[in-house]
């Protein structure tokens, strides 16, 4: 039977210092060595007539906002108005591309 091994370290940090440490992408790859591998891809689109030339940084807004009050890293993609197809009330399936290990 295998026995249960249990590891106690002692951290020179708060609970939500290291919270954080680990939501951050990059903290959290210098700390675990390992990067972060949980990104949700999000499409939107623009409204009609809305100029598309602040997209990328509505975009990045978005994401910063996302990462902010949700806690997960984001990776939006936006395109032009009408770039999203619509269900048009019908049922759209979902379907998750993460690799499973």
């Amino acid at each position: 039977m295998p026995r249960t091994v249990t590891l106690a370290v002692a951290l020179p940090a708060s609970g939500a210092r290291l919270y954080h440490t680990y939501l951050d992408p990059k903290e959290h790859a210098a700390i675990t060595g390992a990067p972060v591998k949980d990104t949700l891809t999000v499409h939107v689109e623009v409204a009609a007539g809305v100029d598309e030339s602040g997209c990328s940084a509505a975009a990045a807004a978005l994401a910063h906002l996302v990462k902010d009050y949700v806690g997960i890293n984001i990776d939006v993609k936006a395109g032009p108005h009408g770039s999203i197809m619509r269900s048009l009330g019908n049922a759209q399936h979902v379907i998750d591309k993460r690799k499973c290990e």
